[in-house]
C-alpha cells in the first residue's frame, strides 16, 4: 500500500521530531524550524536535522537545569524514517513537518 503525505505526517517518527522542534518554537528559535522548512534537497534536509539535533541537546540541558519539561531526542530510526519521507515527498514533507512543529504539543503514543 502506497503511503500518502498525510500518513507520513501522522507517523510516530514525524511526531517525535516535530515535538523536538516544538521546543525551539517555545524558545522563539524559529531559525532552526525554518531551515527544515526551506530544505530543497535531501542534503539540506539532513543538514537541517543535524543542526536541530545538535542544538536540541543544549535546549534539553537548559530546560532540565530550570526544572522545566524538555523535549526528547528522536531515535536514529526516527531520523531514518523522516529522511525516507523527504526522499518520497520532498519539500512538501519538510514544510508540513515544520508546520507541525509550530503547533501546540503533538501527542505521541507509546512506542510499539
Amino acid at each position: 500500500m502506497s503511503q500518502s503525505l498525510v500518513d507520513a505526517i501522522k507517523n510516530k517518527s514525524t511526531r517525535v521530531i516535530a515535538n523536538m522542534l516544538h521546543g525551539f518554537a517555545e524558545e522563539y528559535r524559529y531559525d532552526i524550524i525554518d531551515s527544515i522548512a526551506r530544505s530543497m534537497s535531501i542534503e539540506e534536509f539532513v543538514e537541517a536535522l543535524e543542526r536541530a539535533l545538535r542544538e536540541a541537546r543544549g535546549l534539553i540541558e537548559d530546560r532540565r537545569k530550570r526544572k522545566e519539561p524538555a523535549p526528547a531526542l528522536p531515535s536514529a530510526d526516527d531520523i531514518k524514517e523522516a529522511v525516507g519521507f523527504f526522499e518520497k515527498f520532498g519539500k512538501s514533507y519538510a514544510s508540513a513537518l515544520a508546520a507541525l512543529a509550530l503547533t501546540s504539543y503533538v501527542p505521541i503514543k507509546e512506542r510499539e
